[in-house]
């Protein structure tokens, strides 16, 4: 009687090892499907359009471009120190964005668009705002309070010079930043009862460049009576000189009103002035 044979056990096949980096991405895959929608594309640098050449201090510069649709555009500006978001956009489905900015002080100016780390071109701008003489480096040719009220004809004018000695120069230097200045003349209302009544002071203002220079026509107020006066056109001027004189010349104790003096200028201050700029071409 032969011998009963044990049935044989199937061989196993060998496991294929995968490893855990394959694994997760072939799960990825599993889950996401055949209709998986790309990543994202990173936002473009934005686009600033053309600005003007020049703005005012206060003026509402509106700044366009074009951006990735969607995206949030910070508009930085500079003013000679680092940037700073001044407004936000949102760019619409065309990729277009519009924002208004103001600036609040004089001076060349810079703005760019920035969406996350990409920046657009940079597009430069002169910013001009009215600077109060009195208060910037002044060089003065007599004695004078400088900076202080003064009254003429009942009228408050602050920021002003009460040049003394009969004649005298006021100087700045304005280095082709201003395009404008205005101040009114006249005495101060309170040096009334030391006169004679019959005085009257005389004034120009002069832009001076190297080569040239213009000059106001002659401006002249009596008592109570205030003189405007207004010099434009000193886009090339590198200083400005007002003066004044008295036509009394026994009146050499009163007092010849500068009120107000100011200046329309692509700065938010001026530069220094020395002896050497109080010469005249």
């Amino acid at each position: 009687m032969s011998a009963a044979t044990s049935p044989r056990r199937p061989r196993r096949l060998p496991r294929a090892r995968v490893s855990g980096g394959l694994a997760l991405v072939l799960a990825a895959a599993l889950l996401a499907g055949p209709n998986a929608a790309p990543a994202p594309a990173a936002a473009a640098a934005p686009l600033v359009a053309p600005l003007p050449d020049a703005v005012d201090v206060g003026q509402t510069l509106t700044v366009r471009g074009r951006a990735t649709a969607g995206t949030t555009v910070a508009v930085q500006t500079r003013q000679g120190g680092a940037w700073r978001t001044a407004a936000r956009a949102t760019a619409s489905g065309s990729g277009a964005f519009r924002a208004a900015v103001r600036f609040t002080a004089g001076g060349p100016a810079q703005v760019r668009a920035v969406v996350g780390d990409r920046a657009s071109n940079t597009q430069r701008l002169a910013v001009y705002g009215w600077l109060d003489l009195a208060t910037q480096p002044i060089l003065v040719g007599s004695a004078a309070y400088v900076d202080v009220p003064a009254t003429i004809g009942g009228a408050s004018f602050p920021h002003s010079l009460l040049v003394q000695g009969g004649s005298a120069s006021v100087w700045w230097r304005v280095d082709r930043q201003c395009t404008e200045v205005r101040y009114t003349l006249g005495l101060e209302d309170t040096e009334f009862p030391r006169s004679d009544g019959d005085e009257e002071v005389v004034s120009r203002v002069y832009a001076l460049d190297e080569g040239v220079g213009s000059a106001s026509g002659e401006v002249v107020a009596g008592w109570y009576t205030a003189s405007p006066v207004t010099l434009r056109g000193l886009a090339q001027a590198e200083r400005l000189v007002i003066t004044g004189t008295l036509r009394d010349l026994d009146a050499d104790g009163l007092s010849i009103v500068i009120g107000t003096p100011r200046a329309r200028c692509n700065a938010a201050r001026l530069g220094p002035v020395s002896r050497s700029d109080t010469h005249v071409p």
